[in-house]
């Protein structure tokens, strides 16, 4: 049986994948938070993405000590893998149940479409919501 760090995400789900480390360090607030999210969309969230440590945010990511390393409390994002029509259903789920921050990246491969969800908390008139620029195969 799978070790749950709540109702509906398990720790494999929120482990680092590095490969090394072993760490889910994720933030008991973020992790109430998504587990709102997952309860309000009513159908499972499948992550490619939860906690990272800084070595491997260093080899996948160009923001360093982004959301999802380690914060004050743990990681603060998740990466759902999700596209088209229920990628824009969880966006406003998400949005509407509280996520300070949504990314999205719709283009390409399905296989490389997802929706950034973190609960980073942000300046006042600054928005947390952004699409990722295409990417592009060299």
């Amino acid at each position: 049986m799978a070790k749950m760090i709540s109702e509906h995400f398990s720790f494999d789900e929120m482990v680092c994948r590095c490969g090394d480390c072993k760490r889910a360090d994720m933030d008991p607030e973020f992790v109430k938070l998504l587990e709102q999210i997952r309860k309000a969309y009513g159908k499972p969230m499948f992550l490619s993405s939860a906690f990272r440590c800084d070595n491997h945010n260093s080899k996948v990511s160009s923001v360093p000590n982004g959301p999802h390393t380690f914060q004050e409390n743990g990681g603060l994002a998740v990466d759902v893998l999700i596209w088209g029509v229920e990628a824009k259903i969880l966006f406003s789920v998400a949005q509407n149940v509280g996520a300070s921050g949504l990314g999205v990246a719709q283009t390409g491969d399905i296989k490389d479409r997802f929706l950034h969800i973190d609960g980073v908390e942000r300046a006042a008139g600054s928005s947390g919501f952004w699409n990722y620029p295409v990417r592009r195969k060299s």
